[in-house]
């Protein structure tokens, strides 16, 4: 009976040693069992739901998220648990107060003496910096800094994806401003930069959402149009003249806003694009 109480002891203190160690994990840790049911979580997945540990066990995934996410997770779950394999992937959760997280979040069974599934255990990490960070360097290094719009490095990359049948017929127009050295001579390099940003304002403006506006070169900008025939093209090279126009007309206008403009229609898959 005395050594029965030791061992108990023992075994007392290792749970609740266990316990303080996943409570003191940053990530969020839970397991469920085999109905997707929380047997039990730490302290940063009970923070994360807004409930405490014990009001957490018992409930499932349509509980404590909303429909659309918890019919994911629960998916999810049922789909591992038939493989009785790991899983990891991203998921964008919103946590008790709203907030929209993303999380990386791994998922492995767990199993009984016998070899049999009983439940799945959980990982959840705040990857949401990082992914905002990540979305950063990708920005930078899709777009041009000074006009905002899309930058020669992917201009090149996406023309590949354009340049396909399924696209046709597709549309180049080509443009070069006009004036730009004059201009960065006569009144500095701060009016030049207007002056391109003006640019690919307007052409942003004349363009569609599908089509890519870029800014190819010091001076040089181009637009990638899909599905866009050679009366599209050139109704859209009128647009952006007519609207240069209509900016150099305007009173107290410093920048003197016109841009050469060269455009054509890639009508079959073996025309060359860069022709």
């Amino acid at each position: 009976n005395e050594q029965y109480k030791k061992l108990y002891q023992e075994y007392s203190k290792k749970q609740a040693l266990l316990k303080s160690l996943i409570d003191s994990i940053p990530d969020l840790v839970f397991y469920k069992d085999t109905n997707g049911v929380y047997m039990g979580c730490n302290a940063a997945f009970a923070q994360f739901a807004g409930k405490k540990e014990p009001d957490i066990v018992g409930l499932t995934d349509r509980n404590l998220f909303i429909e659309q996410e918890a019919e994911f997770f629960i998916k999810m779950d049922a789909e591992m648990l038939s493989r009785n394999v790991p899983r990891k992937n991203e998921e964008t959760i919103h946590n008790a107060e709203g907030k929209e997280v993303i999380y990386e979040t791994l998922k492995t069974p767990y199993h009984d003496h016998k070899g049999n599934i009983i439940g799945l255990i959980g990982i959840n990490r705040d990857i949401t910096e990082r992914k905002n960070r990540e979305e950063r360097v990708r920005y930078i290094s899709y777009h041009d800094a000074m006009t905002g719009i899309y930058n020669r490095t992917y201009y090149d990359e996406v023309r590949t994806l354009i340049d396909t049948q399924e696209k046709l017929p597709v549309s180049v127009i080509v443009g070069d401003v006009n004036g730009m050295r004059l201009i960065n001579d006569a009144f500095g390099h701060a009016k030049g930069d207007a002056l391109l940003r003006k640019i690919a304002d307007i052409l942003t403006k004349c363009a569609r959402q599908e089509d890519i506006v870029a800014r190819t070169g010091g001076d040089e900008f181009s637009i990638l149009m899909p599905h866009t025939d050679a009366n599209m093209v050139k109704r859209t090279a009128d647009r952006i003249r007519a609207m240069c126009k209509e900016e150099r007309d305007e009173e107290n206008n410093e920048i003197f806003l016109d841009i050469a403009l060269g455009y054509a229609t890639k009508t079959k898959v073996e025309d060359s694009l860069d022709k």
